[in-house]
């Protein structure tokens, strides 16, 4: 999933060059087989985009019924990592008003 700002209208959609449209965050689910490439190779790639000020992984490897969120936040150069825990409300400064909670079975 991707997060965009200032997306373009569905009346301004026929005129967009996608190249110029670029994501401020990137969500991914982290499952068997893609570690590395959700963990190792999507970080530096995702960093090399300027628009992308969070990567978020939703790891469910170890218990997919209790997934921990790993937050990448932009820093300069490099990504600041934080794991918030199942369970935990997750509230990041990137989206005011929106949070999270941390458990796939609340509805």
């Amino acid at each position: 999933m991707a997060a965009y700002a200032n997306f373009p209208t569905e009346e301004e959609q026929p005129d967009v060059n996608w190249e110029e449209v670029s994501p401020i965050l990137v969500v991914e689910v982290l499952v068997d087989g893609s570690i590395e490439k959700d963990l190792g190779r999507n970080p530096p790639l995702y960093l090399a985009v300027p628009t992308i000020r969070e990567y978020w992984v939703i790891d469910g490897t170890v218990n997919p019924s209790e997934p921990s969120l790993i937050q990448y936040v932009r820093r300069g150069k490099k990504w600041a990592i934080t794991t918030h825990p199942f369970g935990a409300t997750f509230t990041p400064k990137a989206l005011p008003g929106f949070s999270l909670v941390i458990d796939p079975r609340r509805r």
